[in-house]
């Protein structure tokens, strides 16, 4: 569906400097979603020598949650300057039955309605053709609107987005941190956060490809750093499959103060029967990546406090409930976690044999699992995970997950020492 298009003003010096130095800002509105929609491509006029003057496209994101009581925080993000185009040239290009509504939008800020966006656009390639064609470009409106995702791809695309929430609830990062993004099935959920947090900060502005030291890693979806007092979290989705040929999502959690790393693979529980009830039947896939997954060496055990851990692997199954739409509540997608070890324990018992041999997990069958809430305690405090884990095997465990049809999450917590004190 094409993005709004909106006119946004440098109001102030602090702005003009910001956009200079990092290509962003942010600003504040008490206008709702018709003035500013969650996100636009936005025209952004500036007040330079020659007077309000359009020099450069960008994009606009209004937060989700409200920063203050009726206000909310826009940020906009440089896409591509352009050659200037005065803003009274613009304004005299639109045909005359939408001038006045250009007029109060160019002058005033916010989102126009479609019949007056499409006249702006008509009036750019008329003035500045080159520019004219990348605002059609990255407003879409020349491109066919994707189908709605379905089946494996929509639960990628929602498992994508629980394993950043998972990651951050495990980091004890806030979730207000997410902004306003969602999964929208279209572009990488950490894409859409990098987008939305590119205004913040220079201390948490971060190069995807410094991540872990992963230099083979050319283009992740998304990099997204987080901070919080002395703590960091780094996020980072080296997803390469479109999301609707994805077939599901591992999440990769690194402590590297500890050092210790946890990895989770998602898979989709289906409704069966009648009445339906959810049911997972483990197939070839499942088989081919669990092998992946025992060739993780838990680490050795050096009988330090900080290695001990209740049971020595660092693989988990979740088992998620099929998620029906994307536009859900930010909770984590319910479900059941089951260690490896304890899964083959399962696999290789009678609890889940079904009527037919084959093996069928299901809350009937399963009478003990971890849920969301104890798995984030128990990997926040270092009570489950590999010890001595080395960055060669983080390094090789992410690159063997390129290959695959998934979608893979890394995320990495540790202290950050540009924000401690010194000792002095």
């Amino acid at each position: 569906m094409p993005l709004p298009l909106s006119f946004m003003h440098v109001r102030d010096e602090a702005q003009a400097e910001a956009l200079d130095r990092r290509q962003s800002f942010t600003d504040m509105t008490r206008a709702g979603a018709s003035t500013w929609p969650r996100r636009q491509v936005a025209l952004l006029v500036r007040d330079d020598a020659t007077g309000l003057t359009i020099l450069e496209i960008g994009t606009v994101t209004r937060s989700h949650q409200r920063v203050a009581t009726g206000w909310h925080r826009l940020g906009y993000v440089r896409r591509v300057e352009i050659a200037p185009v005065p803003l009274e040239h613009l304004i005299a290009a639109i045909p005359d039955q939408f001038r006045r509504t250009v007029d109060e939008r160019a002058f005033g800020g916010g989102a126009l309605a479609g019949k007056s966006s499409a006249a702006v656009i008509d009036a750019m390639e008329t003035l500045r053709p080159a520019a004219g064609r990348e605002l059609r470009r990255m407003i879409g409106a020349d491109t066919p609107r994707s189908p709605p995702l379905r089946g494996d791809g929509l639960q990628a695309a929602a498992q994508e987005a629980d394993a950043v929430r998972l990651a951050l609830d495990i980091g004890d990062i806030p979730r207000k941190a997410m902004r306003g993004a969602w999964p929208d099935g279209e572009s990488s959920f950490l894409d859409q956060l990098e987008r939305l947090r590119a205004a913040e900060d220079t201390t948490i502005a971060y190069d995807g490809m410094r991540f872990l030291d992963f230099d083979r890693i050319e283009s992740p979806s998304g990099a997204v750093m987080f901070a919080k007092g002395y703590e960091r979290l780094t996020v980072v989705n080296v997803n390469r499959q479109p999301l609707e040929r994805t077939t599901g999502a591992d999440l990769i959690y690194i402590n590297e103060t500890m050092p210790s790393f946890v990895l989770v693979q998602y898979k989709t529980m289906r409704r069966e029967g009648d009445p339906p009830k959810l049911l997972y039947r483990p197939d070839a896939q499942l088989a081919a990546e669990l092998d992946r997954m025992r060739k993780i060496a838990p680490g050795r055990d050096d009988r330090s406090p900080m290695s001990f851990r209740l049971s020595p692997g660092a693989c988990f199954l979740k088992l998620c409930k099929p998620v029906v739409r994307l536009d859900y509540t930010q909770d984590l997608v319910s479900g059941m976690y089951l260690p490896l070890s304890y899964y083959d324990a399962l696999a290789n018992s009678n609890e889940v044999a079904g009527p037919r041999g084959g093996a069928v997990f299901s809350y009937d069958t399963v009478r003990r699992h971890i849920d969301n809430t104890l798995f984030v305690s128990l990997v926040r405090g270092g009570w489950v995970g590999s010890r001595g884990a080395t960055t060669k095997r983080l390094k090789d465990l992410v690159l063997n997950g390129l290959d695959a049809d998934r979608s893979v999450t890394v995320a990495a917590a540790s202290r950050n020492s540009v924000f401690e004190p010194s000792d002095s």
